[in-house]
């Protein structure tokens, strides 16, 4: 992805959609006493890891924008 931005939010939206899912089909397993749930934990876990990883992303987004807002560019000096 070109994008950062839409990698972060790509990151999040997965992140969330993978926690949602992860934790409903640990509920199910968990009232019906099934085997699966080792897998469960590891789409809840991976969730959580792409969740903190769009939050990193906005945070790095963030702070390269104040960076440049801080320090901009010198243009008028010439070679």
């Amino acid at each position: 992805m070109r994008n950062p931005k839409t990698l972060a939010w790509l990151y999040l939206i997965v992140g969330i959609l993978g926690i949602v899912a992860g934790s409903f089909y640990l509920l199910v397993d968990l009232s019906r006493g099934g085997s699966w749930m080792l897998f469960d934990a590891a789409i809840v876990a991976m969730g959580v890891f792409g969740v903190v990883q769009g939050v990193r992303s906005f945070a790095r987004l963030k702070q390269l924008d104040q960076a440049t807002e801080a320090d901009p560019p010198d243009l008028t000096s010439g070679p």
